[in-house]
């Protein structure tokens, strides 16, 4: 009981020195929002010891897998917790595992890899929908709304097979 007093004391200082803080100075907004970013990217863990992911993806129904870290703390950054990264190709039992019964959007980088990831881990669990950064960005590079719109257009992965198979053929007619 103590313990939990003191913990509700050192929250509601927190909370004035905030709140003192965005009244006092205009770049104090700043100032709370690189807290802020700092507390959800510390809530960023490591799974199964190699794979990096936010707080929920044991919980969720739908799952985003990304390329690496640096998008895993991107998303968190911007409160998108149900993502992980698949660090490569390097799928074992426990990512295959955590990707059963949930609905998977793969969200990559729009380069020669990012496409190949997508066949290669389309060969090995069942991927739902797919989207891509856009114009040549990388996931980690993103704002909020362009996040948003990627997760808004993601596509179903079928549609994207038959997208590839379409420009190869255009590319052996030229």
């Amino acid at each position: 009981a103590e313990r939990k007093e003191k913990r509700k004391n050192i929250l509601k200082r927190a909370e004035e020195l905030l709140e003192n803080l965005k009244e006092e100075l205009p770049e104090s907004t700043n100032i709370t929002q690189e807290i802020d970013d700092n507390l959800k990217i510390k809530s960023i863990k490591k799974y199964n010891n190699k794979y990096y992911g936010g707080s929920e993806i044991l919980n969720q129904k739908e799952l985003i897998l990304v390329e690496g870290r640096s998008d895993v703390i991107n998303l968190v950054k911007h409160g998108i917790n149900n993502v992980i990264c698949f660090d490569g190709t390097n799928f074992d039992e426990f990512l295959i595992e955590l990707c059963r019964n949930k609905s998977i959007i793969l969200f990559l980088d729009d380069d020669n890899s990012g496409h190949k990831h997508l066949n290669e881990i389309n060969s090995l669990i069942k991927i739902d929908y797919c989207t891509f950064a856009p114009n040549g960005l990388e996931v980690s590079d993103l704002n909020l709304k362009e996040i948003n719109n990627c997760l808004k257009n993601k596509k179903s992965v079928t549609k994207f097979k038959i997208i590839q198979k379409f420009k190869r053929f255009i590319k052996k007619q030229d």
